[in-house]
């Protein structure tokens, strides 16, 4: 049995890093686990130092007009025969966040596979999850209760499943000494994208 992971983008960020978490797990790897990106990136150099394959093949915009005509038939025509050529067999096809999902779920049925999904972008709409075609999967995993909750609500006829979004021990560093005095200034590392928490940090300092 094979698993293969489609995840676009390979520089380390969220998706990307929760990936490689579950790329590290024993039980997974048992299942010959692949990866298919489109770049080589933090995540390709974490599946070096794990041992896992990887493919790397150029994404196209899979909703683009050119996409839905002809670009996402000739990418998933070759990689299928990249696959095929080194002896991978999927039996399942693994979208990593719902823009991979036309790209993962057209692959699936083109290898014979089942599909599944992660959601993991809490900035989706009900619209993303129609027009990336996420009902389609035979298996949809929401990260977080929240997500879990509001795909739930748009597809009810489906199970969607939750998965966690937690943390290991080990991933905590300990606090600081507490300064002597309140800061003055702060600075937040991060991108300024709604979905990526920072109308969280927003929100808090108005509390």
């Amino acid at each position: 049995m094979s698993i293969v992971f489609l995840q676009k983008r390979a520089h380390k960020a969220g998706a990307q890093a929760s990936l490689a978490r579950l790329l590290r797990h024993p039980r997974l790897q048992a299942l010959s686990p692949v990866l298919l990106t489109g770049q080589k990136g933090w995540l390709t150099a974490e599946c070096d130092s794990i041992g896992i394959r990887y493919l790397i093949h150029p994404f196209p915009s899979s909703r683009s007009l050119a996409g839905r005509l002809f670009q996402n038939f000739l990418f998933v025509a070759r990689v299928g025969r990249r696959l095929a050529a080194l002896g991978i067999r999927p039996r399942i096809v693994h979208a990593n966040d719902h823009p991979e999902g036309l790209l993962a779920l057209r692959l699936a049925r083109w290898c014979g596979a089942r599909s599944a999904i992660f959601l993991r972008s809490g900035g989706m709409s009900r619209r993303d999850y129609e027009k990336y075609r996420c009902h389609a999967y035979d298996l949809i995993m929401a990260v977080g209760e929240e997500l879990q909750q509001r795909v739930q609500a748009w597809d009810p006829q489906r199970e969607i499943l939750l998965v966690p979004n937690a943390l290991y021990d080990s991933e905590f560093f300990p606090p600081k000494p507490k300064a002597l005095a309140f800061p003055r200034q702060w600075l937040v590392i991060g991108t300024p994208h709604v979905q990526k928490g920072w109308a969280d940090l927003i929100d808090a300092l108005y509390q």
